[in-house]
């Protein structure tokens, strides 16, 4: 805002510009630390890395996409060994998080945000109950309720190593998550909401 020639910010903006500026902060630092190389290859894919967290207009994103990018999956592609785990985390310790003006503090840390799961390494019959959760009795073996990583995630960031791993019902299951933002438990009926940035990998 401009008053009298002067510009300055309205109080009511300082909570989210200081998200933004910590938010910028950590994406710069995770890309350039994580990300190495000075070869045009290691300088696009650092490119991608920051358009998948600020978009490749920031002024935009600070007004309002900001809000929205936790609904944008994020597929990463690449052979065994090339980082894509580092991309992944770069990514994800970069989601911003909203700062309180009233308690003069941000809403959660960043680094116990991040989820990884190797789906390579997991059978079949487990990977639906690893994600999602599962109800007691819902199978043999489910003694007690469980939460899946999706809800472990909520606010936070779920990085599916090896994602062509998974069947086709598991797959439905993926799409009503990213879709309507729900998950249900195996053996359950009831949605739980849950707002978890989704990245991905395959080789």
């Amino acid at each position: 805002c401009t008053v009298n020639g002067h510009e300055y910010v309205p109080s009511d903006r300082m909570p989210h510009l200081m998200a933004i500026g910590f938010q910028l902060r950590r994406a710069f630092h995770y890309i350039f630390q994580t990300i190495v190389g000075s070869g045009k290859a290691a300088s696009e894919l650092r490119m991608s890395v920051w358009e998948s967290i600020v978009t490749h207009n920031t002024r935009r994103y600070s007004k309002g996409l900001y809000a929205k990018m936790a609904e944008i999956p994020t597929l990463i592609c690449g052979p065994s060994g090339t980082g894509k785990e580092l991309v992944a985390r770069a990514i994800g310790w970069a989601r911003y998080i909203p700062f309180d003006g009233k308690r003069k503090c941000y809403e959660g840390s960043f680094v116990g945000r991040f989820y990884p799961i190797s789906l390579a390494a997991l059978s079949s019959s487990v990977i639906e109950s690893e994600l999602f959760g599962h109800k007691k009795g819902a199978f043999t073996g489910a003694v007690t309720d469980k939460i899946g990583k999706f809800e472990a995630a909520h606010t936070g960031t779920i990085f599916l190593d090896e994602i062509g791993e998974i069947d086709t019902s598991t797959q439905v299951k993926l799409l009503r998550a990213l879709g309507e933002r729900t998950i249900e438990r195996v053996g359950g009926n009831q949605p739980i909401k849950v707002d978890v940035r989704l990245l991905t990998a395959t080789n």
